[in-house]
């Protein structure tokens, strides 16, 4: 279900529909545990989440967003990742 949610993030962010992009991912990092969804997954859904904070001007919680991204990087996620997600 992860990587749908992610297909449908991407869908929204590229009709400029950032309001739905952030609802989508916020909603799959909440009902996620740490176990349930692999850290990749997480990493790429805190960017996704980022990019839309980042379009809708609400840049603190792009930046943790962004954060929390490189903290999974550091622990246990290519660096490519963050990469893969970027639009």
């Amino acid at each position: 279900w992860a990587s749908a949610v992610l297909s449908l993030s991407a869908a929204y962010c590229h009709a400029g529909e950032f309001k739905r992009m952030s609802g989508t991912t916020s909603a799959a990092l909440e009902i996620s545990t740490n176990a349930a969804m692999p850290a990749e997954i997480r990493c790429q859904m805190h960017m996704q989440f980022g990019i839309a904070m980042r379009a809708l001007e609400r840049f603190d919680e792009a930046i943790e967003a962004y954060q929390l991204a490189i903290k999974l990087v550091d622990e246990s996620v290519a660096e490519w990742t963050l990469v893969k997600c970027y639009y």
